[in-house]
């Protein structure tokens, strides 16, 4: 969470419109023995909130398999 802050911050001190978020293993594919971290889906909340939050921003999320 601390890194999202600043990130976050980042993207408010350089007025940045863009933000990338990459996530591991919050979604699962059904494939082979994964095991999902839902703890990280907070992160992936996080970025739908951006674009509504900030005027003419908008972020990506994605999420990768460590597998």
């Amino acid at each position: 969470m601390e890194q999202f802050r600043d990130a976050l911050a980042l993207v408010d001190r350089y007025g940045a419109r863009r933000l990338l978020l990459v996530t591991e293993d919050v979604h699962v594919t059904g494939q082979g023995a994964e095991r999902p971290v839902p703890g990280q889906a907070v992160l992936g909340g996080l970025a739908l909130a951006v674009a509504p939050e900030s005027a003419g921003s908008w972020a990506h999320w994605v999420d990768l398999a460590s597998g």
